[in-house]
């Protein structure tokens, strides 16, 4: 949830190319931290779906409706709508990432 937020940074101050330099730095960390994570999480040995395993796409899935929503819906500025977008298909993405990894780990156990 911080990524988004410290996102919107990143176009702050299109005339200072150093100024999103620490943003990016940690949107980068955050994302990289997240897919660590859910890799780790889709590989645990198993015999199934339990519930964590169905509630981690659909959480990512529901996190990525309620910002492309407020990208069309809420008045913010372009760069927000931008970042909201762009994490929305990130997390699209990554729903779909856990999945696969997931039904890889099952097939091999």
């Amino acid at each position: 949830m911080l990524a988004p937020l410290v996102g919107a940074a990143l176009f702050d101050h299109a005339d200072d190319p150093w100024a999103p330099v620490i943003p990016f730095v940690l949107v980068v960390l955050a994302t990289s931290a997240l897919t660590a994570e859910l890799t780790a999480q889709a590989q645990r040995p198993g015999r199934g779906w339990t519930r964590s395993d169905k509630a981690i796409p659909m959480t990512l899935l529901l996190v990525a409706a309620l910002l492309a929503l407020s990208a069309s819906f809420a008045d913010t500025p372009d760069n927000q709508r931008t970042v909201a977008v762009c994490f929305a298909v990130l997390y699209v993405v990554l729903a779909g990432y856990f999945c696969h990894v997931r039904r890889k780990a099952l097939r091999h156990t």
